[in-house]
């Protein structure tokens, strides 16, 4: 087998544009919501074609009836899943506008998708950089090295998750007033911790502990977990959102992430290649609340909004680079290793003083 690394990465920067372009037409075009979801499906569709000849050049075996079968067998769990997932993620959304409204659903849509794309985006580089390699090396026999990259990968989704929160939680609200108008900001101020709580959740959920149906024959535990999210999240969003509103969707979303966690962990914590490092988490969890707690002290300066942020983005971004440097996280110090060589600021090499020198 090929890791496509090249192409996979074309075809993923060729969706998101394709999702803004042809997103942005249909709304000067047709200015609906159904046209605009054709537009974002149509996307999907498109952005995989340049690497369906790629693939074809790569499977020049005849056809095999007893494969065509083990793959139905395979994936057909998988496409339940999604189905059943789309469900317990939506349900929020859709008991929120019938029980608050539009100007309510709103804003919470519009930063829930926000902090969703952000986990994806870190989320499929720690796919590429770990669990890409990590299902290659298996394959091949090297369980070893699969293990270490499947830790590695644990340590960047927690360094992804804590520090999201810790970020979050001190300079969410203004970074939110600034990207999306001062509007949301009153929104972003009681359930953005939440949203990225859940956002976070669902990333272990689906990058890490949802790679264990690429290592082990349980295709069908997506599906388990999939239920599991629906189970708890549908009626947690018929229950919470009448009586706290958004306060309920988000509880009921982060409570769905939390439940698929839980019944992908109950497998994977069986298997030696899924072994958390929790002592790595620990001081991660460590180095954000340091930070968070140093930006806070800076919050009560009362220095001017801008110098506050600066400086408490500084805080934070310091303890950020301290655990990607300790624990090497999507190969930061071969990162900087190349950018010094690359500068020239690599220190010239020490030179032994000849015999009989001093």
């Amino acid at each position: 087998a090929r890791l496509l690394s090249g192409s996979i990465a074309l075809v993923t920067l060729l969706r998101a544009a394709l999702v803004i372009v042809l997103g942005v037409a249909s709304i000067f075009i047709e200015h609906s919501a159904t046209g605009l979801a054709l537009a974002v499906a149509l996307a999907h569709v498109i952005a995989p074609l340049p690497l369906a000849r790629e693939i074809a050049s790569h499977m020049p075996a005849p056809w095999s009836g007893s494969i065509a079968r083990a793959y139905v067998s395979f994936g057909w769990p998988l496409v339940a899943s999604y189905g059943v997932a789309s469900l317990g993620h939506n349900t929020d959304r859709l008991v929120l506008a019938r029980w608050m409204g539009a100007a309510t659903l709103g804003p919470y849509g519009a930063i829930a998708d926000l902090v969703r794309q952000t986990m994806t985006v870190f989320g499929e580089a720690i796919a590429f950089a770990y669990v890409a390699v990590a299902k290659d090396a298996n394959s091949n026999g090297d369980v070893a090295r699969a293990r270490q990259l499947m830790a590695d990968a644990a340590r960047a989704c927690a360094t992804v998750a804590l520090f999201g929160a810790a970020f979050t939680i001190e300079i969410g609200e203004p970074i939110i007033a600034l990207l999306m108008g001062e509007a949301f900001r009153a929104p972003a101020a009681r359930f953005l911790p939440w949203l990225v709580l859940a956002g976070g959740l669902g990333l272990f959920r689906s990058y890490y502990l949802g790679q264990v149906i690429y290592f082990q024959p349980v295709a069908r535990l997506e599906l388990e977990a999939s239920i599991a999210t629906a189970a708890v999240a549908v009626p947690g969003s018929l229950l919470l959102v009448p009586v706290f509103g958004i306060g309920g969707a988000v509880l009921s979303l982060a409570a769905g992430q939390a439940a698929a966690c839980a019944v992908l962990y109950r497998t994977t914590r069986r298997s030696e290649m899924f072994r958390i490092p929790w002592r790595d988490f620990a001081a991660i969890a460590a180095l954000a609340l340091a930070g968070a707690f140093v930006a806070a002290l800076v919050q009560r300066l009362h220095i001017g909004a801008i110098a506050t942020i600066t400086i408490q983005g500084a805080c934070l971004s310091v303890a950020l680079l301290a655990a990607m440097r300790i624990y090497n996280v999507l190969s930061f110090n071969e990162l900087v290793s190349s950018a010094i060589r690359r500068l020239g600021l690599q220190p010239a090499p020490r030179l032994e003083p000849r015999d009989g020198s001093r």
